[in-house]
């Protein structure tokens, strides 16, 4: 998938959402509409406090007793039966958002049945605090889940979620990482709009960091002043893919610090087509059992033991393409009754592909002529491209290999001068008198082949593609050209004569297919279902050569 970063800047800038303003979102969405964001540490005198108010708003009786229901396996039971008894708390009247599924927190269904009862009984003229410590979103949360909730910054009261263990922020707008609470254990940040490494100082329990689809390229920033700053020596999971990495030995140096991890993605990244990234990796990390979402054997470990020391540093890749043929195409014009100009020897055509990648120095094929026989071109051609691994290079292979197939017109000019001084007797001396000389190129076939799986982990395409045409094909149709040849040669093209030819044609087809046999007429069939489709047969590959 190419991710666009340019889309999301413009989305960003018009825009302004915090974590907790989305977060808030959500509770209104299920009907929760009272948010507690506060515990108190006196509970029986605050609790005497809004008793005496609820009995002076609604005339409750001092002398009544009151007595506080309490949750038991999803029913409010109450000890005092002039309150009530027993309330399912799945009944449609009451759990109004019942039907909603709200994937931002794996505690809010509990919260739901917490809130309810404590609506209820609060319009019963109860008040208990400790269910309203209780449902402070700050202590009761330990997991949110805020996936595209367009959220561009996270705001100073987010800090205040003291439980939170698992947070996911996926898909928003993010560019600066502050004010995290730092008992997250579970931290998942990608597709945001990140460009620098956070400060992960003080996160002295995480263990999972997720920051793929990103923009950050190095992991060192002005910022941080220690190692344990960048990343947290208690990490075990650690998601990089998509981002900007380049420097194979910038995360060495800084991985191998963390004697934890196990379990690291660098897939997408520019460093990940290096020809020996995967040995390199196996080979200096001892604890590393999944890389790149994939397990590490022990073989694997004893194979790869010394190529750190070996390939360090490397900084290229080879892309080697091959170009076997094109097939099903029509031939050029046929020259040999041509029109040429003063000085003007006879005239050749030829056919070349043009291999076009973004920011690569475009390649062409040799060139070849049509053969008759198949209808095809036979190239044969093979190169390798050697490109720095860089970004550049990765976001080439988002935008794929463009392949057009020309087709050229040569024309041999004579050379006024060596005509003069030349001797006809000498061979060599005759070819000099004649400059092959570029008449028109004109492209008439195109594909474009994605690359991208090369950024998933593939290491080769091999396949045969259709070719999508860049002119009016008719104009390519060899029997135009025969009509062309025949007005040159003064024959009668006029639809009179035509028409007479064509009855005679029919005539005769008429009398063929009458003495055909019926291997004869399969051929005739099979020659007219025959596929005369364009194609190009190609293969690509990514560090084959290694």
């Amino acid at each position: 998938m190419a991710f666009s970063l340019d889309l999301v800047e413009k989305k960003y800038n018009n825009r302004k959402t915090s974590v907790s303003n989305a977060f808030l979102d959500q509770l209104y969405s299920i009907g929760i509409n009272k948010i507690f964001n506060r515990t108190y540490k006196n509970t029986s005198l605050k609790q005497k406090q809004l008793l005496k108010e609820l009995k002076d708003s609604k005339n409750i009786n001092s002398d009544s007793e009151v007595k506080f229901p309490r949750i038991y396996n999803n029913f409010i039971v109450s000890n005092s039966d002039n309150i009530l008894k027993k309330l399912e708390t799945n009944d449609p009247v009451v759990d109004f958002y019942g039907n909603q599924k709200p994937d931002f927190s794996n505690e809010i269904e509990e919260y739901k049945i917490l809130y309810k009862y404590y609506q209820k009984i609060l319009d019963l003229g109860i008040v208990d605090i400790s269910i309203e410590n209780k449902l402070s979103i700050y202590q009761y949360f330990k997991s949110l889940i805020l996936i595209n909730k367009n959220i561009t910054y996270i705001d100073k009261n987010f800090k205040q979620f003291e439980s939170l263990k698992y947070l996911s922020l996926t898909g928003n707008y993010i560019k600066n990482i502050e004010n995290l609470p730092t008992n997250i254990e579970k931290l998942h940040l990608n597709a945001n709009l990140i460009s620098e490494w956070p400060n992960f100082s003080g996160f002295n329990k995480l263990i999972h960091i997720g920051l793929s689809y990103n923009k950050i390229s190095s992991f060192y920033s002005p910022l941080l002043k220690n190692m344990n700053d960048i990343i947290p020596n208690t990490i075990i999971s650690l998601d990089l893919s998509y981002n900007n990495f380049e420097n194979i030995v910038m995360i060495i140096n800084v991985l191998s610090q963390i004697n934890n991890l196990k379990i690291l993605s660098f897939i997408g990244n520019p460093v990940f087509l290096l020809p020996h990234y995967k040995q390199i990796i196996i080979s200096k990390f001892d604890t590393i059992t999944v890389l790149d979402e994939k397990k590490i054997s022990i073989s694997e470990k004893e194979e790869y033991n010394n190529f750190y020391n070996i390939y360090q540093n490397e900084t290229d890749l080879c892309l080697n393409i091959s170009i076997k043929s094109v097939i099903n195409i029509d031939g050029p014009p046929i020259c040999y009754d041509e029109i040429l100009e003063p000085g003007q020897g006879p005239t050749e055509y030829v056919f070349s592909v043009k291999i076009i990648l973004n920011d690569f120095e475009y390649v062409e094929t040799n060139e070849e002529i049509w053969n008759e026989d198949n209808r095809s071109v036979n190239f044969n051609y093979n190169t390798n491209i050697i490109h720095k691994a860089d970004i550049k290079a990765r976001n080439s292979f988002y935008s794929g290999a463009r392949f057009i197939l020309n087709r050229k017109k040569y024309s041999y000019i004579k050379n006024e001068k060596n005509f003069e001084d030349g001797n006809n007797d000498n061979t060599e001396k005759i070819k000099n008198m004649y400059t092959k000389t570029l008449m028109e190129t004109i492209e008439i076939y195109d594909i474009k082949v994605p690359l991208n799986s090369f950024l998933h982990g593939e290491k080769i395409i091999d396949n045969e593609y259709i070719l999508n045409p860049l002119v009016d094909e008719n104009l390519l149709k060899r029997s135009d050209n025969y009509q062309i040849n025949d007005k040159k040669r003064g024959k009668n093209t006029s639809p009179k004569n035509n028409k007479n030819k064509n009855k005679e044609s029919e005539n005769k087809g008429k009398d063929k297919k009458k003495n055909m046999t019926d291997k004869d007429s399969k051929y005739i069939e099979d020659k007219e279902n025959f596929d005369l489709t364009k194609k190009i047969t190609l293969s690509i590959k990514l560090n084959m050569n290694e």
